[in-house]
């Protein structure tokens, strides 16, 4: 009897585990808005088919774990909560970072054309000084945090090759001696080497 009482309890922490995984792995940035809702979906059909089936034992012919689907199903409902409220975070990261700039000037990249004087690393990322002409500091910083916001929904693959396509990204923009300077950092530290290849990449701006 009590052996039965602990296999109970190791199955639960199995079950338990495994949401909890989805609790802390979904995160906004991993996929675009379309992307963590086919997720979402996938999920919520998975948490039906749980929550309609019998309860069955699961493991080692030797050893049998009873676990509830409806253990399964709760994970899984709890997953797709986690993949909707991400994709939601994507949409309103757009709505927030894009407020000031037209529609028809967010898809493109902010400084494509525009001469970069020369690129030098910072503390995780990069710094690009810009020749004279182009939009101003506060202009250059607004485009590039709201094409950064839609790269990030839309999906950063859509343009592989743009510093503004790196994960956990911060703009920064200065004017100094009439040359705008746009500072990209990422908290990613794995991104940051990547980041710095695509500021120096031809074709990259």
């Amino acid at each position: 009897m009590r052996c039965c009482s602990v296999l109970r309890f190791v199955a639960a922490v199995v079950v338990t585990g495994a949401a909890g995984c989805g609790h802390t792995g979904v995160r906004p940035e991993d996929e675009s808005a379309v992307a963590h809702r086919a997720e979402a979906s996938r999920d919520t059909v998975a948490a039906r088919h749980d929550a309609s089936e019998p309860d069955r034992s699961v493991g080692p012919r030797q050893i049998a774990l009873f676990v509830a689907p409806a253990d399964f199903a709760v994970a899984h409902e709890r997953e797709a909560a986690q993949h909707t409220a991400a994709a939601d975070s994507l949409d309103q990261r757009v709505r927030r970072e894009c407020v000031a700039v037209a529609v028809t000037d967010r898809s493109g990249c902010p400084f494509a054309g525009r001469p970069v004087a020369r690129v030098d690393d910072v503390p995780g990322g990069v710094r690009m000084r810009f020749a004279p002409g182009g939009d101003d500091a506060a202009r250059t910083a607004l485009r590039a945090r709201c094409h950064a916001a839609v790269l990030a929904q839309q999906g950063r693959e859509t343009m592989p090759a743009c510093p503004l396509a790196t994960r956990a990204l911060s703009v920064q923009a200065s004017l100094d001696a009439g040359s705008v300077q746009l500072t990209l950092t990422t908290s990613d530290e794995a991104s940051v080497a990547e980041l710095r290849r695509r500021a120096r990449a031809p074709g990259s701006h």
